[in-house]
């Protein structure tokens, strides 16, 4: 995992892509450490670069999909595996979410490689939009350690933004149920 995160956070780095980690390692961060077998990364970059990002990742290992250029130009996630089992799912910026995640984010040094990591707040509204079993812990294990000193207008606004673009009303079941655990 180390000389993954290595290797994606370089090649992001030389080509100036404005890049975060978010998904499981970023809520390792600021919840519990737990296992994770990939790297979550929502990119912004202009589309004339994509191309010379997936032949960039693809030098240093990254095994490249044909159909990954469609897939980013689409906003759709890319999974580029690695070695052993690990790979990085990369998505192109596309909601306001995306956006304040990368303007927010906290750059820490992680696995060998300073990397920015979306905000604790918006580590949560990512998860309250999917919501799985394991997102629902990750959210719960983040408010326990950081109740106090969380944003939760920020949080919430930003749920709201994106069940909006998203047009998925269950972000605000999901949302309502978060709200419930912080009573």
């Amino acid at each position: 995992m180390e000389e993954m995160i290595r290797a994606v956070a370089r090649d992001l780095q030389s080509l100036g892509v404005k890049y975060a980690v978010i998904g499981g390692i970023a809520a390792s961060v600021w919840g519990r450490p737990r296992m994770t077998l990939d790297a979550d990364i929502v990119i912004m970059v202009p589309t004339g670069k994509l191309s010379t990002l997936l032949e960039t990742l693809s030098r240093s290992g990254f095994q490249v999909a044909t159909t990954a250029m469609k897939k980013l130009l689409a906003m759709l996630p890319v999974k580029l595996s690695y070695t052993k089992g690990l790979s990085v799912d990369l998505r192109v910026a596309s909601y306001s979410l995306d956006n304040q995640a990368l303007d927010r984010a906290v750059t820490i040094t992680l696995l060998g490689a300073r990397l920015p990591v979306a905000s604790k707040e918006a580590v949560i509204a990512y998860k309250v939009a999917r919501f799985n079993d394991l997102d629902k812990a990750d959210i719960k294990a983040t408010i326990t350690r950081w109740k106090k000193k969380l944003d939760m207008q920020y949080a919430v606004g930003a749920c709201r933004q994106l069940a909006a673009e998203t047009g998925d009303r269950r972000t605000l079941a999901n949302l309502d149920t978060v709200l419930s655990w912080l009573a």
